[in-house]
């Protein structure tokens, strides 16, 4: 079930609905808490909508995971930064997100 609400979060990013990616997001989150990818494209969200400490308290929460992931957690280290740079700078936000492949 986790797969269809991140499914249609990644489809209501596409669309820019916000509230409604945020909120399926969040309920892939609830159903699968070791979701990495619905944390990421969770942050992004957030940070599009100017929630940016919510934002940042997601990235936290996948700081969190990443032990759980050792194959990937290099990789996920790498995004967080990028993340947290954008996060400290929000005039940089649309160019990062532009033209970006939603994580499946």
């Amino acid at each position: 079930m986790h797969d269809f609400y991140f499914s249609q979060g990644n489809q209501f990013l596409r669309e820019k609905k916000l509230e409604q990616a945020i909120s399926a997001y969040q309920e892939a989150i609830r159903l699968n808490p070791d979701l990495y990818p619905a944390y990421l494209n969770l942050a992004e969200a957030l940070l599009k909508a100017n929630q940016i400490d919510k934002s940042n308290k997601i990235l936290e929460q996948l700081e969190n995971l990443i032990g759980k992931f050792p194959q990937n957690s290099s990789s996920l280290k790498e995004i967080i930064q990028k993340f947290k740079t954008i996060h400290n700078s929000q005039s940089k936000t649309l160019n990062f997100f532009s033209g970006r492949t939603y994580f499946c």
